[in-house]
């Protein structure tokens, strides 16, 4: 993976977002997948923009919008969809690439 620090703490949050939401105390945003999309796209002009699968077979979901508003979902295999971060002033980056090798 290009970065391994981001995969390092996106790993950290889904192990510690999944085990507060499998306990009746605490207060993560959990529900249904399709509702909470509507509700991003309806509210907040959000849409889905990336995901990946982790090990675990969670998927990752960042979900964004044209105004800079962001959202990261984390779904469990089981069908919950739990709302894991939220923020504002999202930017897509280019990958930079390697210098050429000199011949």
């Amino acid at each position: 993976m290009r970065f391994p620090i981001l995969r390092a703490v996106l790993a950290v949050l889904l192990a510690s977002s999944c085990a507060s939401a499998q306990q009746p105390d605490q207060r993560v945003p959990c529900g249904d997948r399709a509702a909470i999309l509507a509700h991003l796209e309806d509210g907040y002009g959000e849409r889905p923009a990336a995901m990946g699968l982790d090990a675990q077979g969670r998927v990752l979901e960042v979900i964004r919008a044209p105004s800079g508003t962001w959202t990261m979902l984390v779904s469990t295999p089981g069908g919950l969809t739990c709302l894991i971060a939220s923020g504002v002033a999202w930017e897509d980056l280019q990958a930079k690439r390697p210098p050429d090798p000199v011949s």
